[in-house]
């Protein structure tokens, strides 16, 4: 018999970036897999957030319909990531965006 322990994993940039290489080895017949360019990383996350987005929203609605009980522990969760977000103007949000963008 198993018993689930809870585990986090924690790791810097760097290293975070070369585990998540070692774990799509993982699925590869040839065990060898390359380096991802920063355009297709970019896709990637942004693939991998809307997943994620895609699970909260079908929880939240989900609960809001009552076909699901809430989860307190979910419910801190989402208002943890809420909080997280700084509050900007739309202006200033485009300033940010534009100012980072390279050509």
């Amino acid at each position: 018999m198993f018993t689930p322990i809870p585990v986090e994993v924690l790791a810097l940039e760097p290293e975070a970036v070369g585990l998540d290489i070692l774990q799509k080895t993982k699925f590869s017949k040839l065990r060898h897999v390359e380096p991802v360019p920063d355009l297709a990383k970019v896709a990637e996350g942004t693939q991998k957030l809307e997943t994620l987005l895609d699970s909260v929203i079908e929880y939240v609605e989900s609960v809001i319909s009552g076909k699901r009980g809430p989860d307190n522990a979910v419910g801190r969760k989402l208002m943890e990531l809420i909080n997280s977000v700084p509050r900007m103007s739309t202006d200033t949000f485009e300033k940010m965006i534009n100012s980072n963008m390279k050509v």
